[in-house]
């Protein structure tokens, strides 16, 4: 089997690259890993700054149509009294949209339904001067696919950065726990939409829908309570000295708990012969910076081009600018974040804030 463009991973980035290419007359193939496992459902916010590159890649109307307008948030960061963040002063969006996003990457799915094959594994890369030779399994058989380049989509899996070698930067080991409670918005709050820091890290809310919010606890890998975030019941001790989140707690009865990596990394490498990372396969971020599916999308819209000029005259060149590119908006996003970080001036003696406010 062969293809102008090999494609590991099906997430947004994936999708919107594959459609861009599409659409310019690429031969494209998503390798899609088959998966029974049933995804945790966790709401996304978009920012307004957002919205002009959804416009520009005309996927806006595919997000409206599955998105709720959002015109601000709240947070409790770095004084004890609650902070409403307007989107008003935005333009030319004066709003943010909350996405369904498992309902928008199925729409995306749509452009791509020919293009797709669910394989078991990945089994193997081989990169050559003109060409890269991919091996997945599939169906207990392995099979080759030819591709003049190959695009690491995988997420902060990093599947086939794995495969040929590249290693990951850590900037720090920020770890989510992740619950579903029933709705409730507390006294002193006008929505669930909810960012508040604590002594051991931060925290936030925000609803599915009318019947569930979302609340997602951050702290370090090798923070000392971890352990404890791993039974609900323990999570009223942990967010005893917030003013907030605690009263999301409505009970105390059993809950399902999601742990997942928000660290902040970036490949040492991000592109290279024949092949290049994009969205959280190339860099991941703090989820306090709502970067992840901006990420996803602007990483999409400039490897597009980047894939284009390399098919069209095989030159390097673009392949280089785009690992600049991309390392340069990475040291720029650790300093907005290490600022961000700074201030929270309450528990500036407590180790997760020392950490988070010295320069990576």
């Amino acid at each position: 089997m062969k293809t102008d463009i090999l494609i590991i991973g099906d997430g947004i980035a994936a999708l919107v690259l594959s459609k861009i290419l599409l659409e310019k007359k690429f031969q494209t193939i998503i390798v899609s890993k088959k998966s029974t496992r049933k995804k945790y459902l966790s709401p996304e916010t978009l920012p307004p700054s957002v919205l002009p590159l959804l416009k520009k890649l005309n996927l806006l109307d595919i997000f409206y149509k599955f998105s709720t307008k959002t015109h601000s948030y709240q947070s409790v960061w770095g004084k004890d009294s609650v902070d409403n963040q307007s989107f008003f002063s935005y333009y030319p969006f004066n709003h943010g949209l909350k996405i369904k996003k498992s309902e928008i990457i199925k729409v995306l799915k749509k452009y791509s339904i020919h293009n797709m094959i669910y394989s078991d594994a990945l089994k193997n890369v081989s990169i050559h001067k003109n060409c890269v030779i991919t091996e997945i399994i599939k169906d207990c058989s392995i099979q080759k696919i030819t591709s003049r380049m190959v695009i690491d989509a995988s997420g902060r899996n990093r599947v086939l950065a794995r495969k040929i070698g590249i290693k990951s930067r850590f900037f720090d080991r920020l770890i989510a726990s992740t619950s579903h409670l029933p709705y409730f918005i507390p006294p002193g709050l006008n929505k669930s939409n909810l960012v508040e820091s604590f002594p051991d890290g931060w925290g936030t809310v925000s609803s599915i829908d009318d019947k569930v919010n979302v609340i997602s606890l951050f702290t370090e890998k090798m923070c000392s309570s971890l352990k404890e975030l791993k039974n609900y019941g323990r999570w009223f001790d942990f967010l005893k000295q917030t003013n907030f989140l605690k009263k999301f707690l409505v009970d105390d009865s059993p809950r399902k708990i999601n742990f997942s990596d928000a660290s902040s990394s970036i490949l040492s490498k991000v592109s290279g012969d024949n092949w290049l990372a994009i969205g959280d396969a190339a860099m991941s971020f703090d989820p306090i910076a709502s970067h992840g599916t901006s990420n996803a999308l602007f990483c999409a819209d400039l490897s597009s081009k980047v894939i284009e000029s390399f098919l069209e005259d095989s030159s390097s060149d673009s392949i280089l600018h785009y690992n600049t590119t991309l390392n340069k908006i990475f040291k720029e996003y650790l300093f907005q974040k290490t600022n961000l970080y700074k201030t929270e001036i309450r528990w500036s003696d407590r180790q997760f804030w020392n950490n988070f406010q010295s320069v990576s």
